[in-house]
């Protein structure tokens, strides 16, 4: 049995500036500010093992994203 999908079907965007937009909600603007506060603070907060561990994910967090881009954008 299928269960409802929270994306309403036939919900598209139907100008430019909705197609463009970063942030559609404000929920999601407020969790990316929360998150830069979040990486800012981090260096005063966590020692130093767990920000050399906070690094290296964010760097492979960005190897990532750019693999997908290389691999699924593109074919």
């Amino acid at each position: 049995m299928a269960s409802p999908s929270l994306i309403p079907s036939g919900d598209f965007r139907t100008s430019y500036a909705a197609d463009t937009t970063i942030f559609p909600t404000t929920t999601s603007r407020n969790f990316a500010i929360l998150g830069v506060i979040a990486a800012c603070s981090a260096p005063m907060v966590l020692a130093n093992y767990w920000l050399s561990i906070s690094i290296q994910i964010g760097i492979f967090a960005i190897a990532a994203l750019g693999l997908n881009v290389l691999v699924g954008f593109t074919g």
